[in-house]
C-alpha cells in the first residue's frame, strides 16, 4: 500500500501544478463542488452577500462565474 499526503503536496507544489491537477480531475469528472445555491449553482459577484449567506445556512460553497 503506498499513501499520498496532499497537504504535504500543496506545500511544495507549484501554482502551476496545481492547477494541472485540479485541469485533469475536472476533465475526468473527478471532482464535483457541491453548491450550496441549487440552482443555476452560481452567483454573480454583484449577489455575494446572498452567495455567503445561503452559503453559511447549507454548509456548502458559493460559486461564481464572471460576465
Amino acid at each position: 500500500m503506498r499513501g499520498f499526503w496532499l497537504a504535504n503536496w500543496f506545500n511544495s507544489a507549484r501554482p502551476d501544478q496545481i492547477t494541472a491537477m485540479y485541469d485533469r480531475l475536472y476533465a475526468a469528472g473527478r471532482v464535483r463542488v457541491r453548491s450550496a445555491r441549487r440552482s443555476p449553482g452560481t452567483y454573480r459577484f454583484s449577489e455575494i452577500a446572498e452567495a455567503v449567506a445561503v452559503a453559511a445556512k447549507n454548509r456548502g460553497k458559493a460559486l461564481f462565474t464572471v460576465g
